[in-house]
């Protein structure tokens, strides 16, 4: 059975059309039987306005959302160069104070010592001799304290975690956020990344377990420290694998995605800190997404 559909507007001239503001919908079946459906105007107009306003938010939301992303995009590629920079200056200052070293080490071998011709001459050779080494003395801690802070400096940015702990979504980065589980606006000092249950979490970097425990808010929770202040702490796991006193090597699972602790859902919270202190751990990693 066919039918044939014929949408009928009144034909009223000038404001009589305006005042009736409607729309009569004749559906003709097969059989002689019609089937009218009428229309009001303004109910029409109504869902068209709000899907043109809702196709245009959802334009306009995709475009802010691609514009975060790019900005956030650039930042990192910003950072990572940056981080490029800070490391080769470090290692030039570093192979700078080495060839001084070499310098020194060379100068006070290999230059021949003249042999003084009166004893006025070996006077004026004794003075040189101490200031000399007087010189020596001051100048060489200096510069293998300098050696030492530049080599501290190098490895701590080494132990600085750049890689993702888990494959998932950011939910929820770091800073002032209203808490999932009380409603209330606290400091985030961590990111949460949602994931399936029993999803492996690995450790960016190498280090050793110092905690390994359930804690009323974390959960099963884990903490390694990565050296020189640098530690990472892992929150809400279903599962824990390592111990404390663990040596863990980059890219090694620790611990099984969970929802333990205060969690609304299978999610790992992670913080970096430095010395103690939390930090945003997004100004650190390489990449936009785990």
């Amino acid at each position: 059975m066919s039918r044939r559909y014929i949408s009928r507007i009144p034909s009223s001239k000038g404001y009589d059309y305006m005042s009736k503001r409607n729309f009569t919908l004749l559906v003709i079946p097969d059989t002689p039987h019609l089937k009218a459906i009428q229309l009001d105007m303004s109910y029409v107009m109504f869902w068209l306005i709000f899907l043109v306003f809702l196709g245009s938010f959802g334009g306009i939301g995709y475009l802010l959302y691609d514009f975060h992303n790019t900005d956030q995009s650039h930042n990192i590629i910003a950072r990572n160069l940056q981080r490029r920079q800070q490391m080769s200056m470090l290692n030039q200052e570093l192979a700078v104070l080495e060839r001084r070293m070499l310098h020194l080490i060379t100068s006070a071998t290999e230059e021949p010592i003249p042999v003084p011709e009166s004893n006025e001459n070996l006077m004026t050779y004794q003075m040189r001799l101490e200031r000399l080494r007087s010189q020596a003395e001051l100048f060489t801690p200096i510069l293998l304290k300098r050696v030492d802070a530049v080599h501290e400096s190098i490895e701590r940015t080494k132990a600085i975690p750049t890689n993702w702990p888990v494959e998932g979504i950011l939910t929820s980065a770091y800073g002032y956020r209203a808490s999932p589980t009380t409603g209330k606006w606290t400091f985030h000092k961590g990111i949460d990344i949602a994931a399936q249950r029993g999803t492996s979490i690995i450790s960016p970097k190498k280090g050793i377990v110092v905690v390994s425990e359930y804690q009323s808010g974390y959960g099963n929770y884990i903490e390694i420290d990565h050296g020189y202040g640098i530690r990472t702490r892992y929150g809400h796991a279903s599962k824990l694998l390592k111990r404390v006193g663990s040596n863990v090597q980059e890219g090694e699972s620790i611990a099984l995605v969970g929802s333990t602790g205060r969690s609304t859902g299978p999610h790992l919270h992670y913080e970096i800190r430095i010395d103690g202190v939390s930090v945003d751990p997004q100004k650190h990693l390489e990449t936009l997404e785990p």
